[in-house]
């Protein structure tokens, strides 16, 4: 005899359990809310119908898709979901094709959303705004040196590409996308360095960050951690600052696929910062390294 189903006597009548007495557990092949598989859901990503209920940034950072979000976000719409903190319909590997000046130089950008309030609650002032993390699905610009000479003296604030190219990149973005869609928020970053500590790098070389300091930040390049999910060649704390966290599009894949290096904030001696190499592995190089084989690769916060 088959087991008997359990039907309310009216629509969304009923309950099962209550707050203070529930079930332990729910062992079920199919569960349907508000007509949504959830399972189907999940597994289909954004081809599926998900409730409202379950739109939040952590569970679309759980999911990668890669459609074109260009005129959603010509449209206003994509802002409005994300001011809402819903992300409805953005999803990781979603990008806008935007194009920036830069000094003159106009770049076609493929803008991935690589992750979502990744600097939420950050900073000594508050990051409380929702936000889309935007990086571009390859190197931007090719020759450009983190210094003119050999050196880290400063740690990252010090650089050149900090005091000179960043900014350049700010007027580009905010230019491209609107001052009132780029969102401004604070980074912890290195600001000087001991010349006589030895470098995480070994090999008897030395120097590594010894200070930071709070910056406001537009557009920047990003961390070890970012990149691989914790520090490398760094010096720790005051390479990493507030973004000790990988971006969560690299949890589905790699980095290289422009086969282009680009450089990271960590200082990793005196005379060499940090880069994600064009081969898929952490490295490093002298600061005033530039070549045609690598260069910039800056995110900015989308709201």
């Amino acid at each position: 005899m088959a087991t008997r189903n359990f039907v309310p006597r009216a629509n969304k009548e009923g309950k099962v359990g209550t707050t203070t007495k529930m079930w332990k557990e729910v062992n079920a092949e199919k569960v349907i809310i508000d007509g949504v598989d959830i399972k189907e859901a999940v597994t289909g990503g954004a081809y599926a119908p998900v409730p409202n209920m379950i739109h939040s940034a952590a569970m679309h950072n759980g999911l990668y898709r890669g459609k074109d979000l260009t005129s959603y976000f010509e449209s206003g719409d994509m802002s409005a979901k994300i001011l809402d903190g819903s992300f409805d319909d953005i999803y990781i590997g979603d990008y806008i094709t935007k194009a920036i000046t830069v000094d003159g130089t106009t770049y076609n950008v493929k803008w991935e959303v690589a992750h979502l309030d990744y600097f939420l609650h950050s900073g000594d002032t508050e990051c409380a705004n929702h936000h889309a993390l935007m990086f571009p699905s390859g190197v931007v610009q090719t020759n450009v040196p983190m210094n003119a000479t050999n050196t880290t003296v400063g740690g990252y604030t010090g650089s050149k590409m900090w005091t000179d190219t960043i900014p350049l990149y700010d007027a580009a973005i905010k230019a491209a996308f609107g001052d009132t869609h780029v969102l401004s928020h604070r980074e912890l970053l290195s600001k000087s360095i001991d010349a006589n500590a030895a470098s995480a790098a070994g090999g008897g070389m030395t120097g590594s960050a010894n200070n930071w300091e709070w910056k406001d930040v537009i557009s920047n390049i990003p961390s070890e951690p970012m990149i691989y999910g914790g520090a490398v060649w760094g010096s720790g704390a005051y390479d990493v600052g507030n973004k000790e966290r990988q971006l969560a599009i690299f949890k589905f894949k790699k980095y290289c696929a422009d086969r282009k290096w680009f450089w990271l904030q960590a200082v990793v001696s005196s005379s060499a910062f940090a880069l994600a190499g064009y081969y898929g592995y952490a490295s490093h190089t002298n600061a005033s390294n530039s070549g045609a084989d690598g260069g910039i690769r800056p995110y900015f916060l989308l709201r």
